[in-house]
């Protein structure tokens, strides 16, 4: 089995002075169990059987997932409903593995797992950043991105591993509004306000999509390696702005004079998709953010007053994220550090107090005023640089293994 470090790559998100972020990376581990990293997507397995020795693996971002087997034997796999299967193998001996389709997981139990194993684990990742004032909006600030994924994969009999990831759950630091901004939006005597724009699990658990991830793992004990790869939410697969060998720049910010901020903002239609069909019907994902208890909705403009605060905001992102990590020795963990090196996001549209879709200026002030996550070196300079593979931020991520069946409601306990 070939060792090595894991780089993987996720799809996250972060909207502004508003603070909305969301991603999808994860990495994962294998295990005695043959369980770990995965996450819905489909994978499959193939027959095996003798003695040979699989190794671990983890992922990260837009699909990842990791899978591990360990002493001589073989493990059977399967899939059920969409999604990808899990297993792990049994004592040495053979095995059979079928595929499993888009969505869901399973994982195997007790037993090591051999060539065609399929694997579950949740990752949890935590990327220290900062951001810069935002005009009319926000101080600039420091704190954490915290991004829970889901991951499933399948280990061949060489350790090379292909899987999919999806994202459960993401956390942003709050923003507090400058003076402008609290006289807007804070109640009548309260002079600070705090804005949280999240991602809910809700929203979430609406989403089906998944992203593809691959890799090698070695031994328990040992490191594991991923390819890097590059998703997103709210944008057309195989578009543009996913095109995993040469992605398009990211598009400026929506202008003022434009009509469309509050349909596409600084996309064409066509770049676009609504990811979250049960849970909004508008393109992007939807976000909500927090009100009361501190909190308040984010303004749309300097002057349009508490009404016209923005109760919803659809977005769409891109990330990508690699993870080089270590097994433990018992092959049902792993840790090591996450290297984000995009983390695009833009507003795409928002909804009003009022009860009405943000105007067209009202969604391009949103847009402008989102959180430009940076390096917390760089965050208190004028013009900081965006996140990328020149300008990364460097975190640290943990995975571990999960049982078959396991749901993001799994993941989110971790």
């Amino acid at each position: 089995m070939t060792d090595g470090f894991v780089t993987r790559v996720g799809v996250g998100l972060s909207i502004g002075s508003l603070g909305l972020a969301l991603g999808m990376a994860s990495g994962g581990c294998g295990g005695d169990g043959g369980n770990t990293v995965g996450s819905s997507g489909s994978t499959s397995g193939s027959s095996s059987s003798g003695s040979s020795t699989s190794g671990t693996s983890s992922g990260s971002s837009p699909g990842s997932g990791t899978s591990s087997g360990s002493n001589p034997g073989s493990g059977t796999s399967s899939g059920s409903n969409p999604g990808s299967g899990t297993s792990s193998g049994s004592n040495p001996g053979s095995g059979v593995a079928t595929s499993g389709g888009d969505g869901g997981s399973t994982s195997g139990s007790s037993g090591e797992g051999g060539p065609g194993t399929a694997e579950t684990a949740g990752t949890k990742i935590t990327f220290p950043v900062g951001w810069p004032v935002a005009t009319a909006v926000a101080a600039a600030g420091t704190g954490n991105i915290v991004i829970w994924f889901l991951d499933t994969h399948t280990v061949a009999a060489d350790g090379s591993y292909t899987g999919v990831t999806k994202t459960c759950r993401s956390t942003l630091p709050d923003l507090t509004l400058n003076s402008l901004a609290a006289l807007v939006v804070c109640p009548s005597g309260q002079s600070t306000c705090k804005v949280q724009i999240q991602l809910t699990d809700a929203m979430y658990d609406a989403v089906s999509r998944t992203f593809p991830i691959s890799g090698v793992e070695g031994a328990p004990g040992g490191m594991m390696t991923e390819a890097k790869n590059l998703g997103g939410l709210g944008l057309v697969a195989g578009g543009k702005y996913l095109s995993s060998a040469s992605p398009a720049a990211w598009p400026a910010d929506c202008p003022t004079s434009a009509t469309t901020c509050n349909s596409v903002g600084s996309f064409a239609m066509a770049d676009l998709v609504n990811d979250d069909p049960t849970f909004d019907m508008h393109l992007g994902i939807a976000a909500t953010p927090l009100n009361g208890m501190g909190y308040v909705l984010p303004p749309t403009g300097t002057g349009n007053g508490a009404m016209n605060a923005a109760d919803k905001v659809y977005v769409a992102v891109r990330q990508e994220i690699e993870l080089t990590g270590t097994r433990s020795t018992d092959g049902k963990t792993a840790t090591g550090t996450a290297k984000l090196t995009l983390f695009d996001n833009h507003v795409v549209g928002c909804h009003t107090m009022a009860g009405n879709d943000c105007t067209s200026a009202q969604a391009a002030f949103v847009d402008a005023a989102r959180t430009k996550y940076t390096t917390q070196a760089a965050y208190m300079m004028s013009s900081p640089p965006a996140i990328s593979a020149s300008n990364p931020i460097m975190g640290t991520y943990t995975t571990t293994q999960l049982m078959s069946g396991a749901t993001c409601a799994d993941v989110r306990s971790l």
